[in-house]
């Protein structure tokens, strides 16, 4: 079936409020929106690519929705097909059939430095990321 792929991935890049800062005081800057539907993420997929040397992904608001009862995991570095566990953000998430898990993060959650965002899940079935969120 189909997976997460830059071709499949609908991405919809806006700008913050350009007046927005981050709780450290820096100035946002390129805000990002990440609207992604995949019949089968059991592989790892990108969410959202690698932002650069020097650079850190901010995940603001998160939604993800399965119609299936699988785990889901968000997370940043893929080995063997999995997330590590040391390389895990959120989950796994267990989800029952058409479920929805939604967070609005007080304090946006630093993926790390030149980091991608990746999804993975423990087996078939449709599921929905919505995540809103910035580089710095």
């Amino acid at each position: 079936m189909a997976a997460f792929s830059i071709n499949a991935l609908v991405q919809h890049p806006r700008k913050i409020i350009p007046s927005r800062k981050h709780e450290t005081g820096a100035e946002v800057g390129t805000g990002w929106i990440v609207n992604a539907t995949s019949a089968d993420i059991s592989g790892t997929e990108q969410l959202v690519a690698t932002p650069g040397a020097g650079k850190n992904l901010y995940i603001s608001k998160l939604v993800v929705n399965s119609d299936a009862a699988i785990t889901v995991t968000i997370g940043t570095v893929d080995t063997a097909g999995d997330i590590d566990a040391g390389d895990r953000l959120l989950g796994p998430h267990a989800f029952a059939v058409n479920s929805t898990f939604y967070w609005e993060f007080e304090h946006p959650l630093q993926v790390g430095d030149n980091l991608p965002i990746l999804a993975d899940a423990s087996g078939a079935g449709n599921v929905h990321v919505f995540m809103e969120g910035y580089t710095i």
